[in-house]
C-alpha cells in the first residue's frame, strides 16, 4: 500500500528556505588548492510527526553523514573542495508553513524512455529530484499560494503498465507513478491543481530532465488525464468510484 510516510516517520521534504551565505562569519581555509571559505546558514523543512530530540538528531547526523563522506562534492560543484558542519546547529522551521495547512498528495503518471534493454530504472531517483527542483524553482516564483513541497511519496515503476518506444535510439519505455505533496493555507482549487501539473509537463515537453546527469534517459512524457489529488480526509482504505 502507498503511504506519505518513510520509514524515519517524514512525511515531506521542502528545501525551503533558501540557504544564505553569512558575510559576517568566516572560516579557516585549511584544504591544499582552497582559496577561500564561505559560511553558509543551511535550511531544510521536515513535515513530521516525530517532533522529538532524537528525531532532530538523527536528521543532523544524516546531513553529518553525507558531507563526511564527500557527497556533496561532484563535478556538477566543480570549484568545492570541501564542505565541513558546523557543530551544534539548531533547526529553524518554515517561517510561511502553518502546522494547520491542510496537506495533498498529487499522484501523476508519466512515461521514460530510456537507451537501456530491460531498463530497471536505477536512474528514478535522480529524475525524481529533478522534477521536484524544477518544480520548487516554478512554484516559488508562483503569485499562487502554497506552503511547501515535498517530494514523498517515492516515484515507483509500474511493473503491469507499458508505453511505446517511439523515440531514435530507444530500447526501452517504463511507465512511472509519479507522486509529490504540497501544502496550502487556503482551498486546493482546479486551478491550483492544473497549475502543478502544467508546471510538470512543460519541464517534460521542453526536454528539461533529459540531461548528463542520466544520460540513458531520452524522452520523459506526461500521460495526459492521468493525475489524481488526495485530500486530507482521504483515507486508502475508503471505497473508490470512477465518475465519468
Amino acid at each position: 500500500s502507498e503511504s506519505t510516510e518513510s520509514e524515519t516517520g517524514v512525511q515531506a521534504v521542502d528545501t525551503s528556505p533558501k540557504d544564505e551565505v553569512l558575510s559576517d562569519k568566516s572560516c579557516t581555509i585549511t584544504e591544499p588548492g582552497a582559496k577561500s571559505c564561505t559560511v553558509m546558514q543551511g535550511q531544510i523543512t521536515l513535515i513530521t510527526k516525530d517532533k522529538s530530540d532524537d528525531f532532530k538528531s538523527d536528521a543532523l547526523q544524516a546531513i553529518l553523514d553525507g558531507i563526511d563522506d564527500n557527497t556533496f562534492l561532484s563535478t556538477t560543484n566543480q570549484e568545492i573542495i570541501k564542505i565541513d558542519l558546523y557543530k551544534g546547529e539548531t533547526f529553524v522551521s518554515f517561517p510561511n508553513y502553518d502546522i494547520t495547512d491542510d496537506e495533498y498528495v498529487l499522484k501523476y503518471d508519466y512515461s521514460v524512455q530510456t537507451s537501456i534493454e530491460d531498463d530497471s530504472a536505477e536512474w528514478i531517483s535522480s529524475l525524481e529530484k529533478d522534477i521536484f527542483d524544477y518544480l520548487l524553482e516554478k512554484l516559488q516564483n508562483s503569485e499562487i499560494d502554497y506552503s511547501s513541497l515535498g517530494s514523498l511519496p517515492l516515484d515507483i515503476k509500474s511493473d503491469d503498465e507499458s508505453c511505446p518506444a517511439n523515440e531514435s535510439g530507444v530500447k526501452s519505455c517504463s511507465v512511472i507513478k509519479g507522486q509529490l505533496t504540497f501544502t496550502s493555507s487556503s482551498d486546493i482549487t482546479d486551478n491550483k491543481i492544473e497549475h502543478v501539473r502544467e508546471a510538470i509537463t512543460d519541464g517534460m515537453e521542453d526536454d528539461s530532465f533529459v540531461n548528463d546527469r542520466n544520460p540513458e534517459i531520452i524522452k520523459v512524457d506526461m500521460h495526459e488525464q492521468s493525475y489524481f489529488v488526495s485530500f486530507p480526509n482521504y483515507d486508502i482504505t475508503d471505497d473508490e468510484y470512477v465518475l465519468k
